[in-house]
């Protein structure tokens, strides 16, 4: 029945879409609605802006702080990243926007590396960097040196999306976006990271311990993931790693601004098709703002879900369309980020001292977190006397809040706990059944790319595929759509 329904909508979407350019591009100005305000919809916002130019009507509706999954958490004066909080050096997107938005990086440090399989570390690093990397090439060899020719592969292939959206090709399914940057990537999604990383080479152990810590930290699951978000979970254990002075949620916010949007504190129920002919279509957003008993509703031409569609987070009904929309993906996994201000029970992990505490990442999925490692505020803290003679701040991944008797088992002692507990990701299998960007004409979905790997260079990719594909749409330049463009060069540094 389902496959039915999905044909029946694909056909209906098909014909409205093509009728709609045969009778040619859209000269006015649009009406945009942007449902949500994460780094998803924020980066909708402003490629939009620079597209229509100031003529567009930009409505943006979030329920709560712009920002989304990217979010701070106080804990004894200070904020820490709760959320998305690492950025790779070779994600343009997030690291333009900074430069834009006139803000700077924060290193992200280093830490002695600990992989704990719930009772013994299988290895245990050091606070000498040098001595580190030497432990880590006896144990793993040549694994280790071969990473980074394999990690710079991949982005070789990944960066390829740049180009291709600077010159304003857009595509309409998860498949064609990433088969664009290359089919081997689209073929990642298929297999597993385990069996990927076997084939190329690289032995058991390496996978077992280096790549599985990776994607408990990154995404709570194990190896069995597909192999593109193992990838970018990999590439999250690379040098180089950075995030925003002050908090990664300044640049969602300061890209709104700079689009200069509506900003609706509302929360959507219902996204109706008003009407629909052969030159136009329109829809009807619902929504109720808060601190009001009534709904109010606005029309638009261009609609956008920049929020996943799955049970558990969203309720929004999308009423009177020729069928029913099928899920848009899988359940969402959940993660709980724990604080804890004190001190850890340095016993349980045979240190002498805080100086030899690690950062403990945990490669059995049976142990109860993922990993326990110490947390900077978001602001340089060298200047500030009450953090540095507070207790530190550990974060703590968790599939569910710690209880009072964890806390007392990983801490000798604590003064503040806070949690903040997420559906954060989708629950990946080893092959990805991928979804589409574009759910009817003029209707897009930017969460869509998150079956591919839930990141916020990910979300700004989707970001601007969608504000392409509406451009394209809206004025008829269909030669760029599911297209692959001619490369003459390299991607630009400056996007």
């Amino acid at each position: 029945m389902a496959a039915c329904v999905q044909s029946v909508a694909a056909i209906f979407l098909i014909v409205s879409i093509c009728l709609s350019w045969l009778v040619g591009g859209t000269s006015a100005p649009p009406k945009i609605a942007i449902v949500g305000a994460g780094i998803g919809g924020s980066s909708s916002a402003y490629f939009l802006r620079e597209l229509f130019g100031n003529g567009a009507v930009i409505d943006v509706f979030e329920a709560n702080e712009v920002g989304g999954r990217i979010a701070t958490v106080e804990v004894g004066g200070s904020l820490y990243e709760a959320g998305g909080s690492i950025i790779h050096p070779r994600n343009l997107y997030m690291l333009n926007f900074t430069k834009l938005l006139g803000l700077e990086q924060k290193s992200s440090g280093s830490s002695i590396l600990g992989l704990y399989n719930g009772t013994d570390f299988v290895f245990r690093g050091s606070s000498w960097s040098i001595v580190q990397m030497a432990k880590l090439l006896w144990r793993y060899g040549l694994d280790l040196l071969n990473l980074d020719t394999w990690i710079d592969k991949f982005f070789t292939y990944f960066e390829r999306i740049y180009a291709h959206q600077q010159q304003g090709f857009a595509y309409t399914t998860v498949s064609s976006l990433m088969d664009s940057m290359s089919p081997k990537l689209l073929e990642l999604t298929r297999t597993s990271i385990k069996s990927t990383m076997l084939k190329d080479g690289f032995s058991e152990r390496f996978i077992d311990e280096l790549t599985m810590a990776a994607v408990r930290v990154n995404y709570g699951q194990t190896t069995d993931v597909h192999g593109f978000v193992g990838a970018v979970s990999v590439a999250g254990a690379q040098s180089g790693l950075w995030s925003v002075k002050g908090g990664n949620d300044k640049v969602p916010k300061g890209l709104l601004q700079k689009a200069k949007v509506n900003l609706i504190k509302a929360t959507v129920t219902t996204v109706s098709l008003a009407s629909e002919d052969e030159d136009d279509v329109k829809y009807e957003v619902e929504y109720m703002e808060e601190h009001l008993a009534s709904k109010s509703t606005k029309e638009y031409d261009i609609v956008i879900i920049a929020t996943p569609l799955h049970k558990g987070s969203s309720n929004i009904k999308f009423e009177n369309f020729p069928a029913p929309f099928i899920s848009q993906g899988p359940q969402y996994y959940r993660t709980v980020a724990n604080f804890v201000q004190g001190k850890p029970n340095l016993k349980l992990y045979n240190c002498d001292n805080l100086n030899d505490f690690p950062c403990v990442m945990v490669i059995n999925p049976e142990v109860y977190y993922r990993s326990f490692c110490t947390n900077s505020p978001v602001q340089d803290s060298s200047n500030n006397k009450v953090q540095n003679q507070a207790p530190l701040v550990y974060k703590v991944f968790s599939d569910e809040p710690l209880t009072h008797a964890q806390t007392t088992t990983l801490f000798e002692s604590h003064d503040t706990v806070k949690t903040v507990d997420w559906l954060a990701y989708p629950r990946y299998n080893s092959s990805e059944e991928l979804s589409t960007f574009q759910l009817y004409n003029r209707l897009f979905y930017v969460n869509a790319i998150e079956q591919a790997a839930s990141a916020m260079e990910m979300s700004t990719i989707a970001g601007h595929n969608v504000a392409l594909l509406a451009y394209n749409w809206w004025n008829g330049i269909i030669e760029k759509i599911d297209e692959l463009p001619e490369l003459d060069g390299q991607v630009k540094s400056e996007l």
